[in-house]
């Protein structure tokens, strides 16, 4: 778990970098505030879910006492695919919104 840890720490710090990076260059934040609000909900309720997953499969097991472990390792590893695809739908519906 340490391992994946000192992986998954650096990998999603820098998804939210770029994420913050490649914001389209002619919007506001306040212009983009909905989207940008709809993801990090999108974030929450995604790490919600996985945790509610790994206790109802793995918490009612033998191994009932890891089902937090995976449910981390879960979350670590959801965040940057959810900041990934919402990049690309910023950028789809962001340069249709331009022209």
């Amino acid at each position: 778990m340490i391992l994946s840890l000192i992986a998954a720490i650096p990998l999603i710090a820098l998804s939210i970098w770029l994420y913050l990076k490649f914001c389209p260059a002619d919007t506001t934040l306040k212009s983009r505030i909905g989207f940008e609000a709809s993801v990090l909900l999108t974030e929450i309720l995604g790490c919600v879910w996985v945790s509610y997953h790994s206790y109802s499969t793995v918490g009612q097991g033998n191994d009932s006492a890891w089902w937090p472990v995976i449910a981390f390792l879960y979350c670590l590893a959801l965040i940057p695919i959810i900041l990934i695809f919402a990049a690309i739908t910023r950028k789809l519906i962001y340069r249709k919104m331009k022209t």
